[in-house]
């Protein structure tokens, strides 16, 4: 769903057409995901198990030894370096200092540091059998499990890790929706194996139809839904059975009928897609088609180690003054908007992508360096749609409780 505002910046504006090679639609929904738009609304009347190849090594990853991680943590208490670290958006490089902010409520979730974990993953393949192949590493022979060994910590304050029965509990009797491309539903899927720990769901939508995906758990009526919408709006393929060279002609001003028509079925709508939301490349040695990698690190980034590209960040910079004109837009109607900004800290994080881990070896496909493992780094998202759940929720009883202001 685009605005009038918004339209006029771009190339093409209301009732115009833009028509682009297939070719280069898939190459621009391969810039995903980092900056997550989360959109909270809230009614008027509302105050199968993988085999793992490599278990020995993978399976109980709960016990694998923190002596490399251990050292990058004493590393990160000397002045040469801070690991792991974030970046600032557009391009100033900075080592993550302590906030002034200490009050929970004023507290930037988004800015602050990698710490260890010890007790992660809270999930494995074994246990959740919702995910996909393509983000099952440890099904396809990845056998480090560093990567999984860290939580988030803001600079002001703490940041809980998800507790899955706290959050079945706020959301028992609503529904959340994502709306977007294959790394949004990479977070859900994320976010059902962590409530996997204490409840599977029951999937109402049927057969194998990737465009939508409806689950319930009924112990909670929580339901989840996933509407596949890479660019949000009205898109049609020239030749379906030419997916390389046809041409796609997006309509930018008809939003998607397929989600846009069933928002308000939805208490939540976790909106993300390569058009709205981009993501740097953790590629080296190469392109994603030319045998680049993004697994060459087995840690975080440093903080002189990474840098946002000007593109990048020139391209958050109007995602977030977009953002501000839909919260004003949305706030005459009754909707609010919420925004997971985790660009710094997925910034530093090529090591958690499949890279060759999202299939077998002997299939010619070329690295995922897009998508995240699960379990990995993704499950950080979790904890931050709980945390602004719960204070939504505060905000809600202290307006409740307030007493009428008189003039």
């Amino acid at each position: 769903m685009i605005n009038e505002a918004a339209a006029d910046q771009l190339a093409f504006g209301v009732n115009q057409l833009e028509k682009v090679p297939k070719v280069a639609v898939t190459v621009i929904c391969f810039l995903l995901l980092w900056s997550f738009t989360v959109t909270l609304y809230y009614p008027p009347s509302d105050i199968q198990n993988y085999d793992n190849p490599t278990a020995d090594s993978s399976s109980n990853s709960n016990s694998s030894t923190l002596s490399s991680l251990e050292q990058d943590q004493k590393d990160s208490d000397s002045p040469q370096g801070q690991s792991p670290v974030t970046q600032r958006a557009g391009g100033e490089r900075r080592k993550t200092g302590r906030s002034a902010v200490t009050g929970r409520e004023n507290c930037d979730l988004f800015s602050g540091e990698w710490v260890l974990n010890p007790e992660a993953p809270y999930y494995t393949n074994a246990t959740c059998y919702t995910i996909q192949d393509r983000h099952n590493c440890m099904k396809y022979g990845r056998s480090d499990t560093d990567y999984l060994k860290w939580r988030w910590k803001p600079d002001g304050c703490e940041l809980p890790v998800f507790d899955p029965l706290q959050f079945l509990e706020i959301v028992r009797g609503r529904s959340i929706a994502f709306v977007g491309d294959s790394v949004g539903r990479n977070h859900m899927q994320s976010l059902m194996c962590l409530l996997s720990s204490v409840l599977h769901p029951l999937k109402l939508s049927s057969g194998d139809n990737s465009q939508y995906e409806h689950w319930v758990y009924k112990d909670y009526n929580f339901n989840i839904s996933m509407f596949s919408s890479p660019y949000l709006v009205r898109s049609e393929i020239g030749n379906p059975d030419d997916d390389v060279t046809s041409t796609c002609s997006l309509y930018l001003d008809e939003a998607d009928e397929s989600w846009s028509t069933k928002l308000d079925s939805y208490d939540y709508v976790i909106i993300s897609s390569s058009q709205r939301t981009i993501t740097p490349s953790h590629l080296e040695s190469g392109e994603w088609d030319e045998g680049g990698d993004c697994l060459r690190r087995k840690r975080s980034f440093k903080w002189n180690e990474t840098v946002l590209e000007d593109y990048d960040s020139e391209m958050r910079r109007i995602q977030i003054q977009e953002l501000k004109i839909a919260q004003e837009e949305g706030n005459k109607r009754g909707l609010r908007f919420r925004l997971l900004d985790v660009t710094d800290m997925m910034l530093v994080r090529p090591d958690g992508h499949p890279g060759k881990y999202g299939h077998r070896p002997q299939e010619r496909i070329s690295n995922d360096c897009v998508h995240w493992c699960l379990p990995g780094p993704i499950d950080t998202l979790s904890d931050f749609l709980l945390e602004l759940l719960k204070r939504e929720q505060l905000k809600n009883s202290l307006n409740f409780f307030s007493p009428p202001v008189v003039q």
